[in-house]
């Protein structure tokens, strides 16, 4: 009797499905029992943790990174997990477990990118929004830092990684890939040559976001959509920019040691720049 010799790439799909298939089990059967239930506090103040997800991500990647969030060192009040309606039937059976400890999934239109913030800023307009991707591993005093540094700075935007704007000699914004990269704040404003406003948070290392941080065009459906359609990160940047609260200083503060310690999954892409800031003349 012959059997068939399988090519690299049968070999690699067998391999990957079964991992996925032991790894989902060792997730639904140890893991979920251990985590701590949400007390999901009422009243204001509180801190809302809110992601979005899509297609196969909501089940291969989103789960894994949620548990994280319950695994913290310092637990939210709310995680809040918001899918467009045409990906219902992308949701796996294992966020019912983690609905009995607290994961809240809210169906709404896709709004591409912002679906991970302006929803939640309409709902909680009163509340602190911690922003995540549903790719990233974040570590276990991941909001115990962004608090940490919260409480040292009250109003601001409280950020982990974040890049440097780089600008031409008319002050014009270059392309995203030539800014300075993962800046750390204490050596990238040390010689006083840099704008506190060029701090540019990323969300792949979680932003903490206070109320009425941002300008009040931030949910501007219409605005948003036709300035700046696939850059979240840069419409939130102006918004947060303009808004006269900060008094001219930079809406931003860093926690301390920056991003160490995320896990990062997959990669994020390069995203536009430029209508957003020519909108609101931002430069």
């Amino acid at each position: 009797m012959t059997t068939e010799k399988m090519t690299f790439g049968e070999r690699w799909k067998k391999t990957r499905r079964i991992w996925k298939q032991q790894t989902a089990m060792f997730f639904k059967k140890l893991l979920i029992p251990t985590l701590e239930p949400l007390k999901n506090r009422e009243g204001t103040g509180r801190y809302i943790i809110s992601l979005t997800s899509y297609g196969k991500r909501i089940a291969d990647l989103t789960p894994y990174t949620i548990f994280t969030f319950f695994n913290q060192s310092v637990k939210p009040d709310k995680i809040i997990l918001w899918i467009g309606h045409n990906d219902k039937e992308n949701v796996p059976k294992i966020f019912k477990k983690l609905a009995k400890k607290g994961l809240e999934i809210r169906f709404c239109e896709d709004i591409k990118s912002y679906t991970k913030i302006i929803y939640a800023l309409e709902a909680f307009p009163d509340d602190c929004v911690i922003t995540a991707d549903d790719d990233v591993l974040y570590p276990k005093d991941w909001i115990e830092r962004l608090l940490a540094a919260y409480e040292k700075n009250p109003e601001k935007i409280i950020y982990l990684r974040a890049h440097g704007i780089k600008t031409d000699e008319n002050h014009h914004p270059l392309s995203y890939n030539d800014w300075f990269n993962c800046i750390e704040p204490k050596t990238y404003f040390g010689n006083g040559k840099h704008s506190p406003f060029s701090v540019f948070p990323t969300g792949v290392g979680g932003i903490l976001y206070p109320p009425k941080c941002f300008y009040k065009d931030v949910t501007n459906r219409e605005l948003f959509m036709k300035l700046a359609p696939q850059a979240d990160d840069i419409w939130l940047w102006a918004m947060a920019v303009i808004n006269e609260k900060f008094g001219g200083e930079s809406p931003y503060a860093p926690v301390e040691k920056g991003d160490k310690g995320l896990g990062f999954v997959a990669l994020k892409s390069q995203q536009e720049t430029g209508s957003a800031l020519n909108h609101y003349n931002v430069s």
